[in-house]
């Protein structure tokens, strides 16, 4: 029973930090740059499946040369001339993101946090031993 709790929690552990990690959540840690940017124009993006606008944002990089980037995310709270922090690597600004707020996060973090209640109420009764 004991190793099924522990496979399950870790599976909702991963499943989290999976998520976390397509959101973007571990974008560009070690050599991030922030800015503030604007967004100039939303594109109009069609899939297989629907339709969606993604922003597309102006910034300043360190060289103090102006930037363009798309958003890889679909961006219904977006309008033209709205602030929003970016992260871009310096060395290659083709990598730049829109810093996403928490709340993109927070489902991650919630899968993240009952896998590890699991995994750790399972295994504390063996470590109390």
């Amino acid at each position: 029973m004991e190793i099924k709790n522990i496979f399950g929690g870790a599976i909702f552990f991963f499943i989290g930090l999976g998520y976390l990690w397509a959101q973007g959540a571990f974008l560009h840690i070690s050599n991030a740059h922030k800015c503030v940017g604007r967004v100039i124009q939303l594109e109009q993006a069609t899939s297989s499946r629907r339709s969606s606008c993604r922003a597309v944002v102006s910034f300043s990089g360190v060289d103090g040369q102006t930037h363009i980037m798309r958003s890889q995310y679909s961006a219904p709270g977006f309008s033209v001339g709205r602030k929003v922090k970016v992260l871009y690597n310096s060395e290659d600004y083709t990598q730049a993101y829109i810093q996403p707020s928490w709340l993109r996060w927070i489902f991650g973090i919630i899968l993240m946090g009952i896998g590890g209640w699991i995994v750790a109420t399972t295994l504390l009764p063996f470590c109390l031993k």
